[in-house]
C-alpha cells in the first residue's frame, strides 16, 4: 500500500480518538491491517509504478502538511 491510505487512515483515527494512548495502538493495528490487504495489482513496468508512487507520495506529503 502506498502512503496516502496510511496517512488518511491515521489522521481519521487520531481525530476520532483524541487520546494518544489509544490512538497509537489503533494506528499501529490499522497500519498492519492496511499492509495485509492486497492492493495495486501488477504494474506494466517500473515507469508506471513510479508515476503512481510519486503522485501518491506528494499527495501524502500534502496531507501531512495540512
Amino acid at each position: 500500500m502506498l502512503v496516502t491510505n496510511h496517512v488518511l487512515s491515521g489522521a481519521v483515527l487520531g481525530a476520532a480518538v483524541r487520546n494518544p494512548w489509544v490512538a497509537f495502538p489503533l494506528g499501529f493495528a490499522s497500519h498492519l491491517a492496511l499492509d495485509a490487504v492486497p492492493h495495486w495489482g501488477q504494474f506494466r513496468d517500473q515507469d508506471q509504478f513510479m508515476r503512481v508512487a510519486v503522485t501518491d507520495g506528494l499527495a501524502g506529503l500534502a496531507v501531512m502538511g495540512v
